[in-house]
């Protein structure tokens, strides 16, 4: 039994008829008939009633042609596969992002590269504080958006945009009540939600949520530690708390006074610069290399959109 009496045992389904399947595959019909006779001896059963005008499968012939089926899809992927890795394709990417980069960036570049290299398969990770950094020095990742000041020797990286990020509360929170600038034990009186830390260091560590690296955190204050950006705006929505988080993600909020900005002697709106990094001790593959020069035009867009 070989792939090609599988092909043609398809080719006569498909076609309805040995002549079909004999023109399909420039072959006689005599030749289609020797080749299915063979495979039946092969496999001990009978294909096709040979008794009706049209090819018609038995229970026997529909179980092996449905297992057919597979085989020859499973075999046309591992060939495509096979033309992939040696033009350069990357057969997986990884991709960490850090949580205050906007999701919808990564997801609708990757909408075409997912379509057009259909054998690769794609992996996102969202990273909190050093996650994303921790993720591409270890290898676990080919690409990674994080923040400027993370960025160490031996990363290579590109400027995407920048983020705002704004100490918020709701408008009946005790501390945006005082309407005044408050300082900083004013507010360690009331909870400050956090993001914990993804980075595999401080997974290690006896409390691995921790967030070490948390830019504004009051460490002798009151905390509600979560693990993303989406449960924290709901926490602070709730009036349970106060927190930064970004502007493009609370842009509705601010202009509907549903949130609004707290005013802080020492917690002030802060810019973080959002780059694209990879190591610069490896070589890029080809859709890598394709994301990595076309995230920066699709990023300088964002705000316009």
């Amino acid at each position: 039994m070989n792939l090609y009496q599988l092909k043609i045992l398809l080719t006569i389904v498909e076609t309805g008829s040995f002549s079909g399947a004999a023109k399909n595959l420039s072959q006689t019909q005599p030749g289609i008939s020797i080749a299915i006779k063979k495979l039946e001896t092969e496999l001990g059963v009978s294909l096709f009633s040979r008794n009706q005008y049209r090819a018609k499968l038995t229970p026997e012939g529909n179980a092996i042609y449905q297992k057919a089926k597979r085989i020859i899809q499973q075999s046309d992927e591992l060939l495509n596969l096979g033309k992939q890795l040696s033009s350069g394709i990357e057969p997986e990417i990884w991709i960490a992002i850090d949580s205050l980069f906007p999701t919808s960036i990564i997801t609708n570049l990757l909408k075409h590269y997912i379509d057009t290299y259909s054998e690769t398969r794609f992996n996102l990770t969202v990273e909190y504080i050093e996650g994303a950094k921790d993720r591409l020095i270890n290898s676990d990742a080919n690409l990674a958006v994080f923040s400027k000041d993370q960025i160490i020797a031996g990363l290579e990286s590109k400027p995407l945009m920048t983020v705002s990020l704004i100490p918020v509360a709701t408008p009946d929170f005790p501390a945006a009540k005082l309407n005044r600038e408050l300082n900083d034990d004013e507010l360690k009186q009331y909870i400050q939600v956090i993001v914990g830390d993804s980075s595999r260091s401080v997974r290690q560590e006896t409390n691995p949520n921790y967030p070490t690296g948390a830019v504004g955190l009051f460490k002798d204050g009151k905390h509600w530690i979560v693990n993303d950006n989406t449960i924290k705006k709901q926490i602070i929505k709730a009036g349970l708390g106060w927190g930064r988080l970004p502007e493009y993600l609370i842009h509705k909020e601010l202009a509907s006074r549903t949130l609004v900005p707290l005013n802080s002697k020492t917690i002030k709106p802060v810019q973080s610069e959002m780059h694209i990094v990879r190591r610069s001790d490896r070589s890029a593959g080809l859709i890598a290399e394709h994301i990595w020069n076309e995230i920066s035009l699709v990023s300088r867009g964002y705000y316009n959109n």
